[in-house]
């Protein structure tokens, strides 16, 4: 079961929405694949969600993400083994913290 199922399935409420639910997933994959960064911003106590979500993207959530190939060899020659610890994380900034 994909992502978007799974939530249709937990929310039934969403199910209006289902195909721009879907199509965002998909943006948001998309850019990450290409190398591209997720942008969060809230005003009040949306701006304390976009904080908490790209803290949650920038580490382990419910998936491990350790990091391989060329990567995991880099970080292994300058940590040693504690590079096996290490997760990559999805690039994202919440903008709200970038004020200025």
């Amino acid at each position: 079961m994909n992502y978007v199922e799974n939530m249709m399935e937990r929310y039934p409420a969403l199910a209006s929405c289902e195909r721009e639910v879907a199509l965002a997933v998909s943006a948001v994959v998309d850019c990450c694949r290409s190398g591209g960064k997720i942008l969060l911003l809230g005003n009040g106590g949306s701006a304390a969600d976009a904080e908490h979500i790209s803290g949650e993207l920038l580490k382990g959530f419910l998936s491990k993400r350790p990091p391989v190939g060329e990567e995991l060899s880099l970080l292994t020659e300058a940590l040693g083994e504690d590079a096996a610890r290490l997760q990559r994380g999805i690039p994202a900034i919440p903008l709200t913290s970038l004020t200025s």
